[in-house]
């Protein structure tokens, strides 16, 4: 009988569980809904903490808001969900999806090598699956089992980066929008306004100023000082925030990458009636949707300008098998040290019983009637041999009984042939 069912790889592995919604089952306006800011994050990791909650981490990006924690039971996160995020539980019910045990933890390889994303192979989800869980590590919310979770799907996603050519070519939603607008537009001599710098929205910048040297690049951000830097850097031009709707009457293409809760670019700064695209590439939406609805005005969000990349998803499609095949080897890998971390406390406990045994007590003579413990340096050495046959034997068969009673036998047989 197992001693130690805590350590029992498959309880630990029952105890994996995700949910939240995705791209896979919902448009860009309803995952807008579900989409977790800053304040219902922190709500949400505090609330983890005072239930107890050892492991628990926040996955949020445009395409996807998914909570991935080792927990009791699934309806744990369910209620964390719809309570910290104020959603309609009738609507979380329609639209969610929730895994556990070896489902969730292939979901999570999935995602981190790109095979979940929109456009297949985009590797950017790799570093926003950094950046949630380095957060949650900041609140003391990623435990050692999780942390080897996360570290073997990581390895799964750098073997099939360098091993396939899964995220070859122009896979990101940056670099599609970039494309977007060359397939759909003459962006010469013309005006583009980039309203947020935050990370993606830098990375927007930088494509915009490196493809379309023959546009006129404006950049403006929440945060003056942030598109100041920022249009020095890069030899663009920037405009204060409180001039936002005159830049955007101003511009002929208006690429919006902001995370305001609420829409940023509003209907009544149009006051030129004069043709615009607007790229939305923010969740959630932050061009008002009334905008469409203006004479000569087009809006274009991430699912419109995705299907760019059909060609290029059609010639990566090839490399799944080989990409599920690394995924596969690898969750072999975390199951195996699983079942060696499921070893340890028991060999500990053996190791300290074998200990308790040799200890002779005897008194100093230099502390008079002082009592002490002495364990020889032969006993010592019998007792690390011992043990170490022990984990080999625990790795390589499952009879733990049996194991246990042949490493006391070892040990006291080393003993009688002292």
């Amino acid at each position: 009988m197992n001693s130690f069912p805590l350590q029992n790889p498959e309880y630990i592995l029952s105890r994996f569980f995700l949910c939240g919604i995705s791209h896979l089952k919902t448009d860009a306006a309803t995952r807008s809904l579900f989409h977790i800011n800053d304040a219902e994050k922190e709500l949400i990791l505090n609330t983890a903490k005072a239930l107890g909650i050892r492991s628990l981490f926040i996955l949020n990006t445009c395409n996807r808001t998914e909570i991935y924690a080792y927990v009791a039971d699934e309806s744990v996160l369910h209620n964390l969900f719809i309570e910290c995020k104020k959603i309609d539980p009738e609507l979380f019910k329609q639209k969610y999806y929730s895994k556990t045990n070896k489902a969730a933890l292939r979901h999570l390889f999935d995602v981190a090598a790109g095979l979940n994303s929109q456009i297949l192979g985009d590797y950017e989800i790799l570093a926003q699956l950094k950046q949630a869980v380095s957060y949650s590590k900041t609140q003391n919310l990623i435990g050692p089992i999780m942390d080897r979770t996360i570290n073997f799907a990581l390895q799964a996603s750098k073997k099939i980066k360098t091993n396939t050519s899964l995220s070859t070519g122009t896979t990101s939603v940056s670099f599609a929008a970039i494309e977007w607008l060359k397939k759909n537009t003459t962006t010469s001599g013309k005006k583009i306004a980039l309203v947020g710098l935050g990370k993606f929205g830098k990375l927007i910048g930088k494509n915009l100023k490196h493809y379309f040297k023959n546009s006129f690049i404006v950049v403006c951000n929440r945060t003056d000082e942030k598109a100041i830097n920022f249009a020095k850097e890069n030899g663009i031009e920037f405009e204060l925030f409180q001039n936002l709707s005159q830049l955007v009457n101003a511009a002929d293409i208006v690429v919006v990458s902001t995370q305001a809760a609420e829409p940023t670019v509003m209907p009544d700064f149009i006051t030129e009636n004069k043709p615009r695209i607007f790229l939305d590439l923010s969740i959630p939406s932050n061009v008002h949707h009334c905008i469409k609805y203006l004479p000569n005005q087009q809006m274009v969000n991430v699912d419109d300008i995705s299907i760019i990349l059909n060609e290029t998803i059609k010639k990566r499609t090839n490399e799944i098998p080989a990409a599920q095949k690394i995924i596969e080897e690898t969750q072999i890998e975390f199951v195996a040290w699983l079942n060696s971390h499921s070893h340890s406390p028991m060999v500990k406990d053996v190791k300290d019983k074998l200990l308790a045994l040799s200890k002779t007590t005897g008194v100093c003579e230099m502390a008079d009637s002082l009592e002490y413990n002495f364990i020889s340096s032969q006993d010592e050495y019998t007792i690390n041999k011992t043990i170490s046959r022990l984990a080999v034997n625990l790795k390589n068969k499952n009879e733990k009984g049996c194991q246990f009673i042949d490493a006391y036998n070892h040990f006291f047989s080393q003993k009688v042939s002292e």
